[in-house]
């Protein structure tokens, strides 16, 4: 699984050791928690969730947390 911090008033970019088909995948709800939408109670704490991109064949689980500033 790989983390994914970001602060919440930074725009989330693209990180250069990831496939940008999986940033299209997950990046809708990189913004959703930057914007401070929740995802509880399917996740346990807010500003958290995890997404896995649409690989069929070499799927990778993304845990996407908000940093405290």
């Amino acid at each position: 699984m790989w983390a994914i911090p970001f602060r919440s008033r930074e725009t989330p970019k693209c990180r250069k050791d990831s496939a940008p088909w999986a940033w299209s995948d997950i990046y809708q709800s990189i913004n959703a928690i930057a914007s401070g939408s929740t995802f509880t109670p399917w996740n346990r704490r807010d500003g958290q969730t995890i997404v896995c991109c649409t690989d069929g064949i070499r799927p990778v689980v993304f845990n996407v947390e908000a940093e405290e500033e």
